[in-house]
């Protein structure tokens, strides 16, 4: 009798699929598509539940599903996501990259909150912390010092935001190369502090190659193309190039909506930069429906207290205005100033430009003393930080 072959059960180690998902979710998001990329690291962090309970890779699975919620503006669900990967990393042993880059994103979620004073604090502690092991020719330092300058420039600090991404496109082109995709972030990044200081030629050059490297990184369809396109339609609006600012805002708004969809938040602020287009132009028709259009999404997608939402009642405010409908501005004026004290820094561009369109509503009105009194205030805002960047 011939013997009976026997078929041997092959066992595939658990750690093999949580493996196989995460590297599909990270190629999804690479692509832009943050819904696959989170229905992979999903499945990622289901099957580490099977590990035992201080297994790093749980912690490094919920990072990664944190990012990709983050991407789809699920904010509070990107936030335990990334506290309970921090209790996990802070359980298991002593600091490291791994545990500094967790609170590096979670710096980068109260960014997208709209808690700007957190993320700093946790910015530089986190550059502090690479510092203190030697990691200062990291990703992590690049990606800490990038952020951090991202943090500085939107409050109007673009001496320092420059210092940072100066640091930070030195690091990221030893570790990565001259061409990743990194590199042409670092780049449209020190863009935009040429464009608010005014060096507009240099602005449009760094946008341009940052433009040219995502688009032979990422293709012609992702989100941080549309974002580098906005920008530079913002910049042709600066140069009063309006024809070619409409295309490119067209062609981002496009980009955005193929890939996050039309109710994320970037899709709102692509929205309202177009508005601001039309607004300069006069159209104050077209420039109000986009300016309703963006603030209802970011009411949606962000609650109602976060500082988008000021900017876009800010803007439906000057609309407003601009058109003599001064008791419709007013309250629209108010609420802005009120989220934005409530949200960001004492010395906030943004709430000294809440406070000068308020004291220019009142002087308008007729009524000087509330006018005086809102623009004492945002002259104080003024003095205080003409001192700080001059230290």
């Amino acid at each position: 009798m011939k013997p009976i072959a026997l078929f041997a059960l092959v066992v595939v180690p658990m750690y093999a699929s949580v493996e196989s998902h995460s590297v599909a979710g990270k190629a999804a998001y690479e692509k832009g598509d943050y819904q696959l990329a989170g229905s992979e690291f999903d499945l990622a962090l289901r099957e580490t539940e099977q590990l035992p309970p201080l297994d790093r890779r749980r912690a490094i699975s919920l990072c990664n599903a944190a990012l990709a919620a983050k991407a789809q503006a699920h904010y509070a669900q990107a936030e335990a996501f990334l506290k309970d990967a921090i209790r996990l990393l802070d359980a298991t042993g002593p600091m490291e990259i791994a545990t500094i880059d967790a609170h590096e994103k979670l710096a980068s979620l109260n960014r997208s909150m709209g808690h700007d004073a957190v993320a700093e604090d946790l910015y530089n502690a986190v550059v502090a912390d690479l510092t203190a092991i030697g990691a200062v020719n990291s990703k992590s330092y690049a990606i800490a010092m990038n952020n951090l300058g991202d943090l500085q420039a939107s409050q109007g600090r673009y001496t320092l935001a420059e210092k940072q991404y100066r640091k930070s496109l030195e690091v990221t082109r030893a570790v990565f190369g001259p061409d990743d995709i990194q590199v042409g972030v670092r780049l449209q990044n020190l863009g935009q502090v040429a464009a608010h200081t005014h060096r507009l030629a240099e602005a449009e050059r760094l946008y341009k190659e940052s433009i040219a490297i995502t688009r032979r990184a990422r293709g012609p369809e992702h989100p941080q193309l549309a974002a580098g396109l906005n920008n530079l339609a913002q910049l042709m609006v600066q140069r009063k190039k309006y024809g070619e600012a409409e295309r490119l805002f067209q062609e981002a708004l496009h980009i955005w909506q193929t890939s996050v969809g039309a109710a994320h938040p970037d899709y709102a602020s692509g929205l309202g930069n177009l508005a601001t287009l039309y607004h300069v132009r006069k159209q104050f028709g077209r420039a109000e429906a986009l300016y309703q259009q963006a603030l209802a999404i970011d009411e949606a997608a962000l609650g109602p207290q976060h500082p988008s939402v000021a900017r876009d009642l800010n803007n439906l405010g000057t609309v407003a205005f601009e058109t003599g409908r001064y008791a419709e501005a007013e309250p629209l004026y108010i609420r802005a100033l009120r989220i934005r004290e409530a949200s960001l820094d004492r010395n906030h561009p943004a709430l000294q430009d809440s406070l000068n369109n308020l004291a220019g509503l009142y002087f308008r009105m007729g009524r000087p003393a509330e006018g005086e009194m809102a623009a004492t205030k945002a002259m104080t805002i003024h003095v205080r930080t003409t001192l700080r960047d001059a230290r």
